[in-house]
């Protein structure tokens, strides 16, 4: 940037000779997400851990853990989003072929906007909303969807997050790097382009730039094998 202000002052006739800013290389670290079969584990173990509760409240705990990482690794948003995510921002769009799918409305640092989620989220929310109806007696459209029992959001899910991967067995990547509630984000995301969804829309979705999918995800997704068979196709010659 300032070397572009340096060269518009040249040509204006500012100054003669402008000074060249070196640009420092930078290494962007590919961010931890949790691979398909680590996934699987995960959920199918976090249905045993709720399970194996030992009285309500840990119940409650895990069942809410649960539920929001089932969530976030299937709609891709931030962690702060999903804190302030309450249940009058939850609604619903279909797609082409008439199939229902939720839409949350959560407002984080790129400003508002509206994400479309997988369709199990819509299973997730549903859950979610028995539970606290039933706690509460009346649900407050007002309420954050991850709240105490009091209704006050919950802050983080960091601690429960990191004991029950760990008893999953899946709290560190095969890079030794410990998974963290953000990693949920970025699973998301290299699902999604597994799936072979276009990095335009994922990026809308996300609320993020294309840029910056491509800089963290793009190795991931030139690995995959949906995409080494479609760049290498051959009729022949």
């Amino acid at each position: 940037m300032l070397n572009q202000i340096f060269r518009f002052a040249k040509r204006k006739g500012y100054i003669s000779d402008p000074p060249v800013i070196a640009i420092p290389s930078s290494r962007q670290n590919s961010r931890p997400d949790i691979s398909e079969t680590e996934w699987r584990t995960l959920y199918t173990y976090l249905r045993r851990y709720v399970k194996e509760s030992q009285d309500k409240r840990r119940h409650r705990e895990r069942f809410y853990l649960q539920h929001y990482i089932l969530i976030l690794a299937n709609s891709g948003i931030r962690v702060g989003e999903a804190r302030h995510l309450r249940w009058r921002d939850i609604s619903s769009t279909k797609t082409l072929s008439g199939q229902k799918r939720l839409i949350f409305t959560v407002r984080g640092k790129t400003g508002e906007r509206e994400v479309v989620c997988n369709e199990t989220v819509e299973r997730y929310v549903e859950r979610l909303q028995n539970f606290r109806s039933e706690e509460a007696k009346m649900l407050n459209l007002e309420e954050p969807i991850f709240c105490h029992p009091n209704g006050r959001p919950i802050g983080s899910f960091k601690k429960g997050f990191e004991q029950a991967l760990n008893a999953a067995g899946v709290l560190r990547g095969s890079d030794g790097k410990k998974r963290v509630p953000y990693s949920l984000r970025h699973t998301y995301a290299t699902m999604r382009i597994s799936e072979g969804v276009s990095v335009f829309q994922l990026a809308a979705n996300m609320g993020t730039s294309v840029e910056m999918i491509e800089s963290f995800y793009g190795k991931k997704r030139m690995r995959d094998p949906k995409m080494a068979t479609e760049v290498t196709k051959f009729r022949g010659w």
